[in-house]
């Protein structure tokens, strides 16, 4: 629901994380997610937490969402695309994070019309991914921007901006994604159908990949969501960090947000 790079986020994280190594509690894996990989790096309680994880050998996977719109209207507190993969490089350079332990996600995908004319990140998904796929990452997730889901709050802030809302028709998605899957990047759909265009929906949060255990028993969704894949065995406890803050991202796109 927020940032994990967010100051209240990451400090709880840290003191959980703590508390459980204290207890001598199995951790199996830990879950992050960031909008941003410069706040990512440079904050101080994920570097503790991911130091005193990588010393018990306990693996962690991190979801960077870069969307392509970083630095624009639709999200100004986010670096531009050519920077996030900066500092993401930075990042997998201090070994806390193995580059097969990352997944990128182009969420949501979406497009918007203002004084300014089009902006939309399906025109600039092709150079994501090539950097993406210059940095290594296989795992891709994407996402389609619910209109009727998000339209209590999303809308009145773009209507506030003099934004416009376009419709993406799915088989242009999927006139864009389907070279890349056919060059080795593991493209899935997050919530969205696009399997009629060729791209199989997908899991964001995979119990295996997080952990490396193979599930078993019955499993649970992660989430309430209509079209998640998400979930975790029923044996094993999930713990969430809170929302504690809310997100500077300021990304108009953002359902989990109250912010105008």
């Amino acid at each position: 629901m927020s940032d994990i790079s967010e100051r209240e986020e990451s400090s709880w994280l840290l003191e959980f994380v703590d508390g459980c190594l204290q207890d001598a509690r199995l951790i199996l894996g830990v879950h992050l997610w960031t909008h941003s990989p410069r706040r990512f790096l440079e904050d101080p309680w994920l570097r503790q937490a991911l130091t005193r994880l990588r010393e018990r050998e306990i693996r962690v996977t991190l979801e960077v969402t870069i969307s392509g719109l970083g630095g624009t209207v639709l999200e100004p507190g986010i670096e531009p695309t050519d920077e996030a993969f900066a500092f993401l490089d930075r990042l997998l350079e201090t070994g806390w994070l193995q580059v097969q332990q990352v997944c990128l996600r182009v969420d949501p995908i979406q497009a918007w019309e203002g004084g300014t004319g089009r902006i939309s990140n399906l025109d600039r998904i092709d150079g994501v991914l090539e950097k993406a796929r210059e940095t290594g990452l296989e795992r891709i997730r994407v996402s389609l921007l619910s209109y009727h889901r998000y339209t209590a709050k999303i809308l009145p802030r773009q209507t506030a901006r003099g934004l416009r809302v376009l419709f993406l028709a799915p088989d242009d998605v999927g006139d864009v994604l389907r070279p890349w899957r056919a060059r080795g990047l593991d493209i899935r759909t997050c919530a969205s159908d696009l399997s009629r265009q060729g791209i199989p929906a997908g899991s964001c949060f995979d119990f295996e990949w997080v952990t490396g255990v193979q599930p078993e028993g019955k499993n649970r969704y992660v989430a309430p969501r209509k079209g998640c894949l998400c979930t975790v065995p029923e044996s094993v406890r999930l713990w969430k960090v809170p929302r504690r803050s809310s997100c500077t991202g300021r990304c108009l796109a953002c359902y989990a947000q109250e912010h105008l």
